[in-house]
């Protein structure tokens, strides 16, 4: 029921509030702290605590609600008509698709209509049907109520050691290099006794 609030200035207030969502300018355009403007938002936040202003305002938000805004409930049934349709729901016992009339089920499932022409009945006919996927509509239905649980992101850094890594690995690098045994091989050397020919 959508029935005005019987002090006026409560109903002015809730007027301008929902054209407005302002409460200090809305409490000003209903005539309030004429005297001292500053004290408006004190107002407005004393209005809106109350269980009629509160009442007045969610009837004027369902009174103002745009009817082609589809609803949650509506969006669902769409979605629903999607995952459930099946080719064969618009297949006669021969295959042969029927004509898309007033009762063709789930028609908000029907992404494409491919029709021919019949020249002797004189009227056209369905000989190819797209749906859209059902597994994208359930998909999204399971979204809206909530049936993906997001996981937790966790991520382990590791402290950053590689510049002491690199250094170690050099130093190390540099002991094995002054262990090892220097030896410039020349092209007359021969084989010592200590090595073998192949031969």
């Amino acid at each position: 029921m959508n029935v005005a609030l019987a002090r006026k200035r409560h109903e002015s207030f809730c007027l301008h509030y929902m054209g407005t969502m302002n409460g200090s300018q809305s409490a000003l355009a209903a005539g309030y702290s004429a005297r001292n403007p500053k004290n408006a938002h004190i107002i407005a936040w004393t209005l809106l605590k109350r269980e009629d202003v509160q009442a007045r305002l969610k009837e004027l938000r369902k009174a103002t609600a745009d009817e082609t805004i589809m609803t949650i409930i509506e969006i669902k049934q769409v979605l629903s008509q999607i995952g459930r349709a099946r080719l064969k729901d618009y297949q006669d016992s021969n295959g042969r698709f029927r004509p898309l009339d007033d009762d063709a089920p789930n028609p908000s499932a029907i992404a494409e209509v491919t029709y021919g022409w019949d020249p002797v009945k004189r009227e056209a006919y369905p000989i190819r049907i797209r749906l859209h996927d059902a597994i994208d509509a359930i998909g999204e239905l399971c979204k809206l109520d909530g049936a993906y649980k997001k996981k937790p992101m966790s991520v382990t850094v590791a402290p950053i050691t590689s510049v002491t890594v690199v250094e170690n690995a050099r130093t190390k690098l540099a002991a094995i290099m002054n262990k090892l045994p220097v030896r410039v091989a020349g092209a007359g050397d021969g084989p010592t006794g200590q090595e073998e020919t192949s031969g």
